[in-house]
């Protein structure tokens, strides 16, 4: 049976997001790769063929269409909201988890799933998403209100002339208050820290490889960067010891902090000093914690001082929550001075050492040069929301000073000068260098 009004209806989500289409408007996008409906959506919303949210967890959540105002009861259930234009064309609309969508690397076939369309008529549509949060009312008056959900969504006739703004990222409608407010009043400060702090903190990965790299050649082992490399005592290979604090990256050996680790599965990070073994920490170690719970009470983000696992999606969203640990690490490399950090992968996840030392200091004669090479690596390798503020720091962190032009940011130094240009919403599209002849 299809879809209808004000019937409660439940699904699954894998991917902590949930989408509404016709698959019959979004075939151009059948070789495209499956994160486009997280990451590239802006031109299916803008042209109203899609419209998503983001639940900013897994699992199983209710959901009823209506026609009508919110009712009294959902209005003080109400946690947050979003407003979409969409274009009915076919008289109907799929309700997806992600698994109908179209893509390379295939799909299921919505029409295949009678039960997942919801018929409604032809025409343009505002549409708002409200996530409700029942358990913040008394006992009573939630079960006077029926059937409860996790969302209301709402169609009204669109009678505007310019459609609701397209977002940068998935709306982030979490059907938890906690949740919402750890999101609106925390994640945009910890987002902009890893802005702010993951180029240098990239550049000085590399630095990190190339400095190993040369020192392996020296001692006669293999020619390959250790980074990412297994663990064992053979080259390229490596070992941490947590309570000297020493990490062996094939011949070289490093005083390295355990900062914590982040478990793939269930998208948690757990802060080493709260370990209950935590007592084979180093003296510096420790001292690590209270330098880490001060960026926390500096910039005002409780997730640099939680005493447990806790889950990263309600500060990240699902969109960087899988590279919380890259996040964590980059921070606080830029924000203490470390020298560099080292992932210690594990089966489900990853654990991160902070290393400083002096035979990774650097002075960069070529700063134009260096931030060509690693602008584009850096966003290849870890999603950053925000590409224009961390071109921007990048710059300042060599001492440079940033020359805006529009859309375009211009750095010079030595003679050399970097050209960045982004799009509305500050994803990098083009990078050029002027540079004299190669060193």
């Amino acid at each position: 049976m299809a879809l209808v009004m004000e019937q409660l209806y439940q699904l699954n989500t894998e991917v902590g997001a949930f989408f509404f289409f016709d698959g019959a408007q979004l075939k151009d996008r059948e070789s495209d790769s499956g994160n486009w409906s997280m990451t590239d959506f802006h031109k299916e919303f803008e042209a109203g063929t899609l419209f998503a949210f983001q639940t900013a967890t897994k699992g199983n959540f209710t959901l009823k269409f209506v026609q009508r105002p919110l009712s009294d009861a959902e209005k003080k259930a109400l946690v947050a909201q979003h407003t979409f234009f969409y274009k009915v064309h076919h008289g109907r609309l799929y309700w997806d988890n992600g698994e109908h969508l179209p893509c390379a690397e295939g799909w299921d076939e919505a029409d295949d799933d009678p039960e997942g369309w919801l018929t409604i008529a032809n025409g343009e549509y505002k549409v708002t998403v409200y996530s409700q949060d029942w358990f913040t009312m008394p006992e009573g008056e939630r079960e006077a209100a029926g059937d409860i959900s996790h969302y209301v969504v709402q169609f009204e006739q669109f009678k505007g002339k310019s459609a609701p703004a397209v977002p940068q990222f998935l709306p982030w409608l979490p059907p938890s208050t906690s949740w919402y407010n750890y999101r609106r009043n925390e994640s945009p400060q910890l987002i902009s820290l890893f802005n702010q702090h993951i180029c240098m903190s990239f550049d000085k990965q590399m630095r990190l490889a190339e400095w190993l790299e040369v020192s392996e050649k020296k001692a006669g082992g293999g020619k390959k960067g250790l980074l990412g490399g297994k663990k064992g005592s053979k080259a390229n290979s490596w070992n941490y010891t947590i309570s000297t604090a020493t990490l062996e990256l094939g011949s070289a050996k490093f005083t390295a902090l355990s900062l914590g680790t982040f478990a793939f599965p269930d998208t948690t990070w757990f802060w080493t000093w709260h370990n209950p073994s935590s007592q084979k920490l180093t003296p510096e170690n420790l001292q690590l914690r209270k330098s880490i719970e001060s960026i926390g009470t500096k910039y005002g983000i409780s997730a640099f001082s939680i005493p447990a696992y806790f889950k990263v999606d309600p500060f990240l969203g699902f969109a960087i929550n899988e590279a919380a640990a890259d996040i964590f690490a980059a921070i606080t490399v830029g924000e203490l001075g470390f020298d560099a950090y080292y992932k210690l992968p594990f089966e489900h996840g990853a654990g991160i050492a902070v290393i400083r030392d002096e035979r990774l200091a650097f002075t960069e004669k070529k700063p134009v040069r260096r931030m060509l090479e690693i602008i584009p690596k850096t966003f290849m390798a870890i999603t950053v929301p925000n590409h224009k503020e961390a071109c921007i720091s990048y710059a300042r962190a060599y001492g440079l000073k940033c020359q805006e032009e529009g859309d375009t940011i211009k750095v010079n130094a030595n003679g050399e000068e970097l050209a960045a240009t982004f799009d509305q919403l500050n994803r990098l599209i083009d990078l050029k260098a002027s540079i004299g002849t190669p060193a």
